[in-house]
């Protein structure tokens, strides 16, 4: 199977599958006996390997998918676990590691859920006036009640680990997903009662 080099500008030549681009020379394999005019992309990576010989990837779909592998990267990370054991000390600092990106998920989520709580209940014309679509007190109560389980994952897996010392499958992974599961449930109730609120007033 040859290849070929060549310098590229505003187009490139593909034959086959693959095309792989380094900086602005894009090393060409001969898979095929046709070849086509596919136009270039950067998007800023030193590499990028094109699978799709039928059109190049649209810059917005590029960003996408880098967007979705860092979501995929972060939460690979805030789930993982070292697979040597940790001390007492470090269980607590794994999950205090962690405390920041579980409130920025936490502030994400709300804002979401507010969002769409304000926007159905003024559709649904549920709201007299002086009333408050959301107690304000509650604002400052969620994200503390929330912080004081979240610290209770650490002191739950360092009792499980007083309990049963000899298992060597860690639970902090597993209790922070629960928690993040349950944490979403919770935000996101009050606005998906005044959605269906107001689907059901529109029936």
């Amino acid at each position: 199977m040859a290849s070929q080099t060549v310098a590229c500008s505003s187009s490139i030549v593909i034959w086959g599958h693959h095309t792989t681009i380094v900086d602005n020379t894009c090393l060409i394999t001969r898979c095929s006996r046709t070849s086509q005019t596919v136009p270039l992309v950067f998007s800023g990576e030193r590499e990028r390997l094109f699978t799709n010989h039928t059109s190049a990837m649209p810059l917005n779909s590029a960003v996408e998918t880098d967007r979705m592998m860092i979501v995929k990267r972060f939460f690979a990370w805030f789930f993982s676990r070292p697979s040597e054991p940790l001390s007492r000390l470090g269980v607590v600092a794994w999950w205090e590691i962690r405390r920041a990106p579980y409130n920025l998920i936490l502030v994400i989520l709300g804002a979401i859920s507010l969002f769409i709580l304000f926007l159905f209940i003024e559709l649904a014309h549920e709201l007299k006036p002086g009333e408050d679509a959301v107690e304000p007190m509650a604002l400052f109560v969620a994200p503390l009640a929330a912080n004081i389980c979240y610290t209770g994952g650490w002191m739950v897996e360092l009792v499980s680990r007083v309990i049963r010392p000899k298992t060597t499958t860690p639970i902090g992974p597993v209790l922070l997903k629960v928690g993040v599961g349950l944490t979403a449930v919770v935000v996101l109730l009050p606005a998906v009662f005044w959605l269906v609120t107001w689907m059901a007033r529109r029936l």
